[in-house]
Order: structure tokens, then sequence, then C-alpha cells
């Protein structure tokens, strides 16, 4: 049973005869009524990073990687071979099992 009581529903707490005990379900301020400022489902909370600021930080990433003592010191396992160089080949390939294949040959 609900109430229109203010612009917003009340609801039936409980009751003894004819007593009831109303609470705001809708209203922020009463008793059992909604939160006030809940979060927002909608809200994004993944970092915000300038985009020539994410570049220059891929870029360094990836010259960082060709220095073997520096991927050594990060505890990452290499092979003997690093770092490779793929050869033209390897653009032309067009298959994921032609692509393992030929990575599998190189040493991964």
């Amino acid at each position: 049973m609900a109430k229109a009581s203010a612009g917003f529903l009340k609801k039936t707490m409980s009751h003894r005869g004819s007593q009831f005990f109303w609470v705001g379900a809708n209203a922020p301020g009463t008793v059992g009524g909604r939160r006030a400022h809940p979060p927002k489902v909608e809200a994004v909370w993944g970092w915000k990073m300038n985009i020539k600021e994410r570049r220059k930080a891929i870029c360094s990433a990836m010259s960082a990687v060709m220095l073997k003592e520096k991927v050594i010191q990060r505890g990452h396992t290499i092979p003997e071979n690093y770092p490779f160089f793929a050869d033209e080949g390897l653009e032309k390939i067009n298959k994921t099992k032609q692509l393992i294949e030929a990575l599998f040959k190189m040493g991964f």
C-alpha cells in the first residue's frame, strides 16, 4: 500500500490495528529513504592522460624493450636470440596458424 505525500511515495513499514508506520521510500532525508548522492553508474573512473604524453610513453616503452638489461631487470624470461628482428615475410602472413608456426620457428 503506497500513499502519495509531498511529491514522493511512502511505504508501510508496519501496522498495528488501524495504526500505520510510514517510511519515506524515495526521499533522501527520511528514514529508510534512498541515498542522497549515490555513486553514478555512468561515471568513467579511468585515468585521463594527454594524447602527446601517452604517445611519448608508448614510444619510450617500445625503445626500452630493445635493451636486454632492462627486460631482465623487470623479471621477464627472454630467449637466447634476444632482441630478435622479424624478417619481411611476417608482414605477408594473413593466417593465425601460419603466424604461430613462424613464431615457433623463431623460438617462441
